[in-house]
């Protein structure tokens, strides 16, 4: 994910919410989202090697919804460099909403698998 980074660092990622614009690079936000997947990592081995049985197609899922996103800004190039939009309405809008989609959803997976796997070490 960071080496993705490496080769996006000039392109930014503009977040109109309400009246506040928040500008984000591209590098940054593929060192914080590999940041989460080193700690969601983490976090599926220190409860594995606690006891925590979980199930293989859960985290399989989590981590296909979860990589969709970046795969998704890779193909479809990610925000442009030169491009100047003179309305509200932002055609990468609908891109970005679909990505947070795709994350929130695979993070809903990770919770529900890890009540599965404490609910299936508890039934020992």
């Amino acid at each position: 994910m960071i080496l993705i980074g490496f080769s996006n660092q000039n392109k930014v990622i503009d977040i109109n919410f309400h009246d506040t614009y928040f500008v984000i690079s591209q590098f940054y936000l593929y060192v914080i989202v590999s940041i989460g997947f080193a700690l969601i990592g983490l976090i599926y081995y220190l409860l594995e090697k606690i006891g925590f049985k979980f199930f293989v197609v859960l985290i399989l899922v989590h981590f296909i919804l979860f990589i969709i996103p970046f795969f998704n800004n890779i193909i479809i190039g990610g925000p442009k460099d030169d491009v100047y939009y003179t309305n509200t309405s932002y055609p990468d809008d609908s891109i970005l909403f679909a990505n947070i989609f795709f994350i929130l959803i695979g993070l809903i997976i990770f919770l529900i698998n890890i009540l599965i796997g404490y609910k299936r070490r508890t039934s020992r």
